[in-house]
């Protein structure tokens, strides 16, 4: 019965995994809204885990490290970045849910040995628990190390306040601020642009990474920008693939695309400074507090625009008087 139920779950596994799709789409807001790559990850991700099951009901005994490597594989993947871990453990045992439904239930009727039941769920049984064990020890794993990364970015950035702070020198000052910015988000591409209230443009005064005319005087069209929106809600907004449609973004050579965007405004009060805008090649996702430590920076590199500012004013007056 185990190996006739086996070969009936890895015959069906593209339906199964459709249906655990389905499944959790209407159960969990977390999984209906992932961006299309994502749900590319989420269906390799539970189409390896119908398999697995396959083998370990067919008889094969349960190697700790395959389920172990498949949890590691999970907890890595980019679509479990945005969904909350109780909402991943009830995943599974959904995804368990269909394939009792979809298999297991056909073999009812059949005319099977007690034994194979007992054998088939305490298989079940092992596996969930192993899954859900292994689940819980990546997750505490990997917060752990963000926690503990994000606890050095807000201390240093006490030090970086006080460097770019007592920076009068403008070009200075604003390619230290993209360099703190593209080192605590891990971007590579960057730009910085200063608000001009008498003409209301959006000017880039300091870049990394990106080619021209993504370079020091582009004009950003704000009707076309993540920046817009992230100043109406002020605070840094996040867009990432099919959430980019419509955003005028850097063009990179060859085939090499923008697949991420964070753009994040520099206020001193309520008076616009200029913003942020971090681009990546891979569709990011940022943890709350990643975007909340982004945030206490611009308000930091907020004051020290200001104060250059007021500086060379001060300067040109004299010059002028």
């Amino acid at each position: 019965m185990l190996k006739k139920i086996a070969e009936e779950i890895y015959a069906n596994r593209d339906a199964i995994v459709g249906k655990i799709i389905t499944s959790l789409e209407k159960s969990f807001p977390s999984f209906s809204g992932l961006i299309s790559e994502a749900k590319k990850e989420l269906w390799e991700s539970l189409e390896t885990l119908v398999i697995l099951i396959a083998r370990f009901v067919e008889g094969e005994e349960e190697n700790p490290g395959d389920t172990l490597s498949f949890v590691r594989g999970v907890s890595e993947a980019r679509f479990v970045q945005s969904i909350p871990f109780s909402d991943l453990v009830r995943s599974f045992y959904i995804g368990d849910a269909v394939i009792w439904d979809e298999v297991v239930k056909d073999f009812w009727e059949g005319d099977y040995a007690k034994e194979d039941w007992i054998k088939l769920f305490r298989i079940k049984g092992d596996l969930e628990s192993h899954l859900i064990s292994y689940l819980s020890e990546a997750y505490i794993k990997d917060r752990d190390k963000m926690i503990a990364r994000q606890i050095r970015e807000m201390a240093s950035l006490v030090d970086v306040g006080k460097t770019i702070s007592s920076t009068i020198d403008m070009d200075r000052l604003l390619q230290q601020i993209l360099d703190v910015s593209t080192t605590l988000m891990e971007v590579k591409m960057g730009a910085i642009f200063l608000f001009n209230r008498e003409t209301g443009e959006m000017r880039m005064e300091a870049s990394t990474g990106l080619f021209r005319p993504w370079s020091r005087g582009y004009l950003m069209d704000l009707e076309r920008s993540l920046l817009k929106r992230a100043l109406e809600e002020k605070k840094p907004m996040v867009a990432i693939d099919e959430q980019l449609r419509g955003i005028y973004l850097p063009a990179l050579p060859g085939e090499r695309r923008i697949r991420s965007l964070l753009s994040c405004p520099i206020f001193i009060g309520e008076d616009l400074l200029g913003s942020i805008e971090l681009y990546d090649e891979s569709p990011r996702t940022y943890e709350p507090i990643d975007l909340a430590v982004l945030a206490t920076f611009a308000l930091q590199s907020g004051v020290a625009i200001r104060n250059a500012q007021l500086f060379h004013a001060e300067r040109r007056r004299r010059y002028q008087a």
